[in-house]
């Protein structure tokens, strides 16, 4: 599953981004992306700071949703009427036995259109924690499947206001990534109060091993 994401272009800059993102990047203090840290995410008409995964009493912190668990109570009511799309410049997934872990890092093809990766993504308010977002997973395809079984559903530009419209369940035509061998981001990723990112708790029933 997709539990940690970059908003960190190799070379910089924000070419592609849409003008309601650019004041939240711009002020963000992180470019590493972890469940329970706040993102940007772009709604229909504007963009807005939201804590990466909901809370639920038998979980801390549920980040990704499966597409195949969409009509589960958990998902329903915030896909059918609380779309966003979460920018990264780029989505890890690692591979290997524990204590030895491969990170790779999966970003847009060069050439191939959108400088940055657009993710299907639900929000729900939450009276403790405020809004939050969840993103969608689908089954993993192209350079992702020999590194995972799942991967994040990726929303071509031409998609994004049908997607936010809600016009559309989560099927699109594939985006093209590549992907290189990268140094683990979380050696020395640290929260602004000195502690660790926590790992996510994500049960399988609900949306676990997205």
């Amino acid at each position: 599953m997709c539990n940690t994401y970059t908003l960190k272009k190799p070379h910089g800059g924000m070419m592609g981004i849409p003008k309601p993102l650019k004041p939240l990047l711009e002020k963000l203090d992180h470019t590493l992306i972890r469940p329970t840290v706040p993102a940007p995410v772009l709604l229909e008409d504007e963009a807005r700071m939201m804590r990466w995964g909901f809370q639920r009493p038998w979980a801390k912190t549920i980040n990704n949703t499966r597409t195949d668990k969409l009509d589960s109570p958990v998902w329903k009511k915030a896909f059918e009427t609380r779309r966003c799309l979460i920018p990264m410049a780029g989505f890890y997934e690692f591979s290997g036995p524990a204590g030895k872990k491969q990170a790779h890092l999966f970003q847009a093809m060069e050439g191939a259109g959108d400088e940055w990766l657009w993710a299907a993504g639900i929000w729900e308010p939450n009276e403790e924690l405020g809004e939050c977002f969840s993103m969608l997973m689908r089954d993993s395809a192209g350079t992702v499947k020999s590194i995972h079984d799942r991967m994040p559903v990726l929303v071509p530009e031409r998609w994004h206001a049908r997607w936010l419209a809600g016009e559309d369940k989560a099927e699109f035509p594939g985006v093209a990534l590549k992907a290189e061998n990268a140094d683990n981001p979380l050696k020395h990723s640290k929260r602004k109060d000195g502690d660790k990112h926590p790992e996510p708790v994500q049960p399988e029933l609900f949306g676990g091993g997205g």
